[in-house]
């Protein structure tokens, strides 16, 4: 809708201008300071129309470029912060199993020292008993 507003928007200037063009064809004389140019009125209407539809297009391309760079940056920012979140929910996570890990660790060196112990003891005592 909004690019067929455009359209018919750029298709009653370019027929104004037109109409204007033609009501226009006297000769008209253009002076450039080191040169003295005559060109019919309706050459030099549509040559000037042709060069502001140029910078136009230039300017507008610019302006969608840096709407699209906005909005790029914007959509990078968002997927930044959820990378972030999810790498700091997959931390949690691994330092929960680490410690879970550890904790087994931990109690089977205590198992494993009670065990050392009772050996040491029984063999202590054996040593006793030999003697």
């Amino acid at each position: 809708m909004k690019n067929q507003k455009k359209l018919v928007l750029g298709l009653v200037t370019v027929l104004l201008v037109v109409v204007f063009a033609l009501l226009n064809t006297n000769p008209a004389s253009i002076n450039f300071g080191f040169t003295h140019l005559d060109v019919p009125l309706i050459l030099l209407i549509v040559l000037l129309l042709l060069i502001g539809a140029g910078v136009a297009l230039l300017i507008g391309r610019g302006e969608g470029e840096a709407a699209n760079n906005k909005k790029l940056t914007q959509k990078l920012a968002e997927q930044r912060k959820k990378l972030s979140e999810e790498l700091g929910q997959k931390r949690a996570e691994s330092e929960k199993v680490l410690n879970e890990q550890i904790a087994e660790q931990e109690k089977t060196i205590s198992e494993l020292k009670a065990q050392l112990a009772k050996f040491e003891q029984n063999e202590t005592d054996s040593n006793s008993r030999n003697q």
